[in-house]
């Protein structure tokens, strides 16, 4: 959280999940919680910054892609979305998780959630399929 403290001069910044997960979470004073549930759209209009933070990988392509569309009308013009999730490489090499342990994330993702751990190939083709353009990934 002491990374989020140096941004609260710049506006508003408001914590959402669950009702359940943020009634509980400790937070600066200066930021809201809120209770939001990604498949029912966002609450807060004209926001300049919506960052998903270990969201999508928790489901499954058809849900992660229903969220992903739900984000858009309650951005500012010129604004989108940030997402922050990990992404195994499709390079092969000494940098790149083993194969292994890819797949172990994938079993446990989809074991506990439905959802899934995905190459950078899977997440182009999720965006892209929601209608987003990748500027890095």
């Amino acid at each position: 959280m002491a990374n989020v403290e140096k941004f609260l001069d710049l506006g508003g910044m408001v914590l959402q999940d669950l009702p359940k997960v943020v009634e509980n979470a400790s937070v600066a004073e200066r930021i809201e919680k809120m209770g939001n549930d990604d498949f029912t759209g966002q609450q807060i209009k004209g926001v300049r910054e919506y960052n998903m933070c270990q969201v999508l990988h928790s489901h499954n392509d058809e849900v992660a892609i229903r969220i992903l569309k739900a984000q858009p009308p309650a951005m500012s013009a010129g604004y989108v979305p940030l997402i922050d999730d990990k992404a195994i490489s499709d390079e092969k090499g000494s940098d790149a998780p083993s194969v292994l342990s890819a797949t172990e994330f994938s079993l446990t993702m989809f074991e506990m959630f439905k959802g899934v751990e995905r190459r950078e190939a899977q997440w182009r083709k999720l965006f892209d399929d929601a209608g987003y353009r990748v500027d890095a990934l």
